[in-house]
């Protein structure tokens, strides 16, 4: 039960996670590895960027420690 609170807890920050790599990027679709057109650079980036503002919210939201992750 505790993980289903987790993970819906959890998918309500993905939003606002993609939002701003996207904006850090000037990417204006969802996820820039859908795209042939994207530079893979920019694709390794956008993830990275991606994954530590999901660690940031989490941290923020009180779902894990901060260096747990």
């Amino acid at each position: 039960m505790a993980n289903k609170i987790y993970i819906k807890q959890r998918d309500l920050l993905i939003p606002e996670a993609e939002r701003y790599a996207n904006e850090k990027y000037g990417i204006q679709q969802v996820c820039p590895s859908l795209s042939a057109k994207t530079a893979p650079g920019i694709r390794q980036e956008w993830t990275r960027t991606y994954l530590l503002k999901m660690n940031e919210l989490a941290v923020a939201a009180g779902l894990c420690e901060e260096g747990s992750v």
